[in-house]
C-alpha cells in the first residue's frame, strides 16, 4: 500500500511539472491542442488518494503549517480552521489544491474575484443559484464563511467529479477552467506537493 501511494505521488509530480514545462515554453497557452493533459495521472481517484481515509492530527497540522507558510494573508488560527473544514467532506486534499490558484496563492477566506467569485473557492452564486438556495446563502457575502464555501466547494467538486466519470485531470478542468493551464499546473504541484507531506 505504501509502495503503491509513492508511486502514485511520483506520477502526479511528474505530470505537474510536464504541464509546468508546457506551460513555459508557451505550446499550451498558445494552442488549443496544447491543453491535451498528457496521460500519466489515474483516469480514476484511487482509494489510497482519499484521504479522509488516512486522516492524522499530524497530517492536518503539516498541511496547516504548508498553506501557512505560502500565504502572506492568513493566520496559522484561519489556515488551521480551513484545513479542519475540508476534512469533513471526501476529497479534502483536492479541496486545497484548488483553493491555491483560486485564491492567487492567498488562501484568503475573503477573496473576491473580478466576476463574482467568492471565498477560498471562488464559488460564483450566479451560476450555483440552486446550491445557494440549498445552503441558505442569501447574500454572496456568506460566501467567505471558511464553512459556507467550503460545503459548497466540496459539493460542486463532487458534482464535476461524476461528470468526469471519475477522472481528476478533467474535474480540475471543470472546477478551474480547461483554458487555464498554469491553473491546472499549480493545482496539481500543490497536490503533490501535500501528498508528500504524508512521507515526511
Amino acid at each position: 500500500m505504501l509502495r503503491r501511494r509513492k508511486i502514485l505521488l511520483l506520477i502526479l509530480i511528474v505530470f505537474a511539472f510536464a504541464v509546468i514545462g508546457l506551460t513555459i515554453i508557451g505550446s499550451v497557452s498558445e494552442r488549443p491542442e496544447g491543453n491535451v493533459v498528457p496521460r500519466l495521472v489515474p483516469q480514476n481517484i484511487p482509494e489510497t488518494i482519499r484521504i479522509h481515509s488516512i486522516d492524522s492530527p499530524e497530517f492536518r497540522g503539516k498541511l496547516a503549517q504548508w498553506i501557512y507558510d505560502r500565504s502572506q494573508r492568513i493566520s496559522k488560527r484561519t489556515a488551521r480552521d480551513i484545513v479542519d473544514e475540508v476534512f469533513k467532506y471526501k476529497h479534502p486534499v483536492f479541496l486545497l489544491a484548488i483553493m491555491g490558484p483560486e485564491t492567487g496563492g492567498t488562501y484568503l477566506p475573503t477573496s473576491k474575484g473580478p466576476t463574482g467569485d467568492y471565498g477560498l473557492g471562488q464559488v460564483v452564486p450566479a451560476q450555483h443559484k440552486e446550491l445557494m438556495a440549498k445552503l441558505g446563502v442569501k447574500d454572496a457575502r456568506d460566501l467567505y464563511d471558511i464553512d459556507t464555501n467550503v460545503k459548497a466547494m466540496s459539493i460542486i467538486f463532487e458534482e464535476m467529479l461524476a461528470r468526469a466519470k471519475g477522472d481528476p485531470v478533467q474535474t480540475m478542468k471543470f472546477y478551474v477552467g480547461a483554458h487555464k493551464a498554469k491553473y491546472q499546473a499549480d493545482l496539481f504541484v500543490n497536490f503533490a506537493s501535500m501528498m508528500l507531506l504524508m512521507e515526511s
